[in-house]
């Protein structure tokens, strides 16, 4: 993974939409109602935010990791309570349509995850962010992240950050994490013996891979936020774990849980302050 200016070409997958539904006319083909799912957040028009404090970010060094500039988030992977339950072997048409409808972007089914273009003119020197409009949802919601492909020594750095905005109506307060390897879940199934579990269900939670991570509460005009590491905490129903172990970070991810969301992530990064 490449950290800072320097940048893959990438191409923009175009999201799947939800066009299966008037494909399975007929009364064989019709699918079930879909409960709890909506097409996206059914709020009103975003007037996208105020001017933001471009400057906000000025004392730190960033090790920028994705501003989705090329308009895509290559690496980057979305899942939620609805798409988590689908199988894929053999796929089920009437759970993918619910899938699709109640998460419309990104796409669980993008790859890579298209990004959006930023309305009035963009961000500061930003177009490009990752939009997620999602809902609503009733347990635990959704993610969105990335895998480091090779774990980040972090010892350089105080912290993530990142800017983020919400349209209005949209639920507020979303959660950011990250794992060392006593808590990712995608180390530990490699493991023939695993810190913690990364498979359990609602029985056996207490053994499962329990991030780091703390909570932001988002407003309509776009802010820059920055959590330190030593800030960040285990939720609490999984395994507990060593201190985060900052020399080799191992995914950041952005956590959505109850509600109906319509938000605005950019210029994911490792923070420090700069020297005077």
């Amino acid at each position: 993974m490449v950290f800072g200016p320097a940048r893959q070409p990438t191409c923009r997958a175009a999201l799947l939409g939800a066009m299966l539904v008037a494909a399975c006319g007929g009364e064989q083909g019709t699918p079930p109602p879909i409960k709890g799912a909506v097409l996206g957040p059914s709020f009103g028009p975003d007037p996208g935010s105020g001017p933001p404090d471009c400057s906000a970010d000025a004392p730190y060094d960033l090790a920028l990791f994705d501003d989705f500039e090329l308009g895509a988030a290559t690496g980057w992977y979305t899942n939620n309570e609805v798409c988590s339950t689908c199988p894929t072997s053999p796929p089920d048409e009437f759970c993918n349509i619910k899938c699709k409808a109640v998460q419309p972007s990104p796409s669980y089914f993008a790859d890579p995850l298209p990004a959006d273009r930023i309305g009035n003119g963009g961000r500061c020197a930003s177009r490009f962010a990752m939009h997620v409009q999602a809902g609503s949802f009733s347990d635990f919601g959704g993610q969105l992240g990335v895998q480091l492909g090779q774990p980040f020594d972090a010892t350089r750095y105080d912290g993530v950050s990142f800017w983020a905005r919400m349209a209005p109506g949209s639920t507020q307060t979303a959660k950011l994490t990250v794992s060392d390897k006593y808590t990712d879940t995608k180390y530990n199934e490699t493991l023939a013996t695993p810190f913690c579990n990364p498979n359990t269900d609602k029985v056996n939670y207490r053994e499962g891979c329990d991030k780091y991570g703390a909570f932001v509460v988002m407003s309509p005009n776009w802010r820059f936020f920055r959590l330190r590491f030593d800030e960040l905490r285990q939720k609490g129903f999984g395994k507990p774990a060593p201190p985060l172990d900052v020399t080799g970070i191992r995914s950041i991810e952005i956590d959505y849980g109850v509600g109906s969301w319509d938000f605005w992530i950019d210029d994911v990064a490792f923070y420090r302050r700069r020297s005077p």
